[in-house]
């Protein structure tokens, strides 16, 4: 019986240490991708807070692609720390604040050095939602993947969408992500 577990035992170390070799690699590279996020980052009172909080759940680029005005950054992360980040409210108002000033609608490209994700570039053709797979919804939205997902299986099971409004009965599609994506795509029922 011991020898049993002999074997098991060197089975599975190997097999426990390689994943850990890959994990910390993932880890290293997803590190350098954050580094130059920040990098892009203005300064300001409030950065170095908002790069410590928000990416204990959060990349930058979900963050630093998003435009908003300082009231809804604001929402956003008491909506954050209703969903249990811990982050005191002094820390909530100086992240909005950073966040509004730094990355709202009004920010340049230049100052937050990456142009905004809800931006098409001119003459860009338009995304049909009624179409659309979850891949061109990441990739050409800048979708969560998960949330991509959730809208085409939504679509796939109640038909098409008849208004962008429609969204909003999917969990995780809001009024903001809906006003952000508005100018990116149409609903052609037939295509």
């Amino acid at each position: 019986m011991g020898l049993k577990y002999l074997w098991i035992v060197l089975l599975i170390v190997p097999v426990v240490g390689t994943h850990n070799l890959f994990s910390s690699q993932g880890q290293e590279a997803q590190q350098e991708d954050e580094t130059q996020w920040v990098s892009m980052l203005p300064e300001g009172e409030g950065k170095e807070l908002m790069v410590t909080q928000c990416t204990n759940c959060h990349t930058l680029e979900k963050i630093v692609t998003q435009r908003r005005t300082a009231e809804e950054w604001a929402d956003t992360v008491y909506d954050m720390i209703g969903r249990g980040a811990m982050i005191f409210v002094e820390e909530a108002d100086a992240i909005a604040d950073y966040l509004g000033k730094s990355l709202g609608p009004e920010a340049s490209s230049a100052a937050a050095g990456i142009a905004p994700a809800h931006s098409p570039q001119p003459n860009s053709p338009k995304l049909n939602l009624q179409t659309a797979s979850a891949e061109e919804l990441v990739e050409i939205l800048k979708l969560d993947a998960r949330l991509a997902r959730e809208i085409v299986a939504y679509r796939e099971e109640h038909g098409t969408f008849q208004t962008l409004k429609d969204l909003e009965k999917i969990p995780g599609v809001d009024t903001n992500l809906i006003e952000r994506i508005a100018t990116q795509v149409v609903l052609e029922q037939n295509p």
